[in-house]
């Protein structure tokens, strides 16, 4: 009984800490780990070149910003629309792991299927 007790509490528990959402300034806590995010857009830009990437930033505008999602160009036509634009001033939850860039956090988007717009 006393196991069964255990194993439950343990479940519970770690579909708290799961399901946790965290803010775009508390992601550098993250790294390494598989996250749930929930802030407002403050900024995008788009990188020139042949592999242009697609940078949302959260937080403050760049180059400033706490958070910033990344998109590379070879995923964007998953998109039916331009991130770029459409997520601008907008509130949404991303789903991802979380690496560092130059000391700053951001998380690697492949799919639209990470982004949920609120």
């Amino acid at each position: 009984m006393k196991k069964l007790l255990l194993l439950s509490v343990i479940i519970l528990l770690s579909k708290i800490s799961f399901g946790q959402t965290v803010s775009p300034d508390s992601t550098l806590f993250y790294e390494g780990k598989e996250i749930t995010m929930s802030g407002k857009v403050t900024s995008t830009f788009v990188t020139k070149g042949e592999k242009s990437k697609v940078l949302i930033n959260f937080g403050n505008p760049h180059p400033n910003e706490s958070f910033t999602l990344v998109i590379e160009s070879a995923d964007l036509s998953k998109f039916k629309y331009d991130p770029a634009e459409f997520l601008k001033d907008k509130k949404v939850v991303v789903k991802g792991k979380v690496k560092m860039y130059k000391d700053k956090p951001e998380m690697m988007i492949t799919s639209p299927d990470q982004i949920t717009i609120k």
